[in-house]
């Protein structure tokens, strides 16, 4: 999570920030089930804060899941 808000304030480079949420995610499954959730919440805010409301709702929804 450090290594994405780097990537987010330091080098401004959304898209990056962006796949290295997936990649995570992706491996979440490795990962129990607690961190999964927040992985989840944390890439949900952070779209909410690059002001990407729908990206941030699919996020959400996946938590109802």
């Amino acid at each position: 999570m450090r290594f994405v808000e780097h990537i987010t304030i330091h080098l401004k480079d959304v898209s990056l920030a962006r796949a290295k949420y997936e990649q995570r995610l992706n491996n979440a499954q490795l990962l129990r089930a607690g961190l999964k959730i927040d992985l989840l919440i944390e890439n949900a805010k952070f779209e909410e804060l690059q002001a990407n409301s729908l990206r941030a709702r699919k996020i959400y929804e996946q938590l109802d899941e």
